[in-house]
């Protein structure tokens, strides 16, 4: 028995756009480097995650979900349930972090070899849906199983509603990376807000997005309509404070992974906190703001029968929660995850 203590207690949360923590990126092909990132989220009450793979040269994306296919396959991801294959078809204009030399055309071939490996495994495939010949692959990724996602893109509002209407369902990081909101000239995140057939992902650190836009967002598409991720990066829980990623170098500044430039470089931002950010800027009951991160992904992802809910015959994955979203327990499968000192519990109970 767990004496909650007074505390909340909520299915685990659900992110499905983190790239590492701990030093470790899941871009490297390497089992226990996916463990260590799993188990780092972990202790911040995020018992379900899909492991976000970012552009690179062919083999190396393929390397890496071929090794994360794997592991969910064979149960034993400790916590990754799903892989989120972000890139190479992106627009250039709207790079990012990622490198413009890895961004490719859509190719049905390719796409094919970078998702074979994973067969049988949740899928996300964001992609920029104005690029020659990405309704093909829209509709390829559906046939595999996959959840098509509009992102790192410069479509106009008319481009962005064919693309809802050919197949995607998602929005990847609303606001960041994609053509914005200018009153002559709406683009995707315009057309994410107006339309109900997708749901948008938000980063919640205030750096990603502003906090009266994230209010804006959630009073457009309704409690329903947004997916908190925190697209986190290595740097969160890692020794050093300075980093590669897409051979550029990342350094944090404000607490926020920045390139030289300035360009944001995905986040240090934990499940957590961006649950305590959304409570604090909209004054929303802890319940409603939890379910961006459990209800709603689990929906997305189509693993809403055994994840994202407290009820019989769900997984046990379970966090138990101060009123600030501040974890005591994390519980994966049944088995305690993580346990804050002073809980009395150790992990694996």
């Amino acid at each position: 028995m767990i004496d909650a203590g007074g505390c909340c207690v909520g299915p685990g949360f659900i992110d499905l756009h983190a790239h590492g923590a701990s030093g470790a990126d899941f871009l490297s092909g390497d089992a226990g480097d996916a463990r260590e990132i799993a188990a780092t989220h972990a202790r911040y009450g995020t018992t379900a995650l899909f492991a976000t793979v970012r552009s690179a040269p062919g083999e190396t994306m393929r390397r890496a979900v071929a090794c994360l296919g794997d592991m969910i396959r064979s149960g034993k991801a400790g916590g990754i349930v799903g892989i989120h294959i972000e890139g190479p078809f992106l627009n250039p204009a709207r790079a990012g972090v990622h490198p413009v030399e890895h961004l490719r055309l859509p190719d049905p071939d390719e796409l094919g070899a970078l998702m074979a490996p994973a067969d049988g495994c949740p899928m996300i495939v964001t992609l920029a849906p104005e690029l020659p010949g990405a309704r093909g692959l829209i509709e390829a990724i559906a046939a595999r199983g996959g959840i098509p996602a509009a992102g790192h893109s410069d479509a106009s509002y008319r481009e962005a509603c064919e693309a809802f209407g050919a197949g995607v369902r998602s929005v990847t990081h609303l606001f960041n990376a994609m053509s914005g909101m200018h009153h002559r000239r709406p683009g995707l995140a315009a057309a994410a807000l107006a339309n109900v057939r997708v749901v948008a992902e938000l980063i919640a650190d205030g750096m990603h997005v502003h906090p009266e836009m994230v209010k804006m967002a959630l009073k457009l598409k309704g409690r329903d309509g947004i997916i908190l991720v925190t697209d986190c990066m290595q740097a969160l829980d890692a020794e050093t404070h300075a980093f590669r990623v897409g051979g550029k170098e990342v350094t944090i500044r404000g607490g926020t992974p920045v390139l030289e430039d300035g360009t944001l470089c995905g986040s240090v931002l934990t499940m957590s906190g961006a649950l305590r950010n959304v409570r604090q800027w909209t004054g929303a009951p802890p319940a409603d703001v939890a379910a961006l991160a459990t209800s709603n992904p689990a929906r997305l992802a189509g693993i809403d029968a055994r994840k994202g809910a407290l009820a019989p015959g769900m997984d046990a994955d379970i966090v138990i929660f101060d009123e600030k979203f501040g974890v005591r327990t994390t519980i994966i499968g049944g088995e305690v995850a993580y346990a804050a000192p002073g809980s009395g519990l150790r992990r694996g109970e």
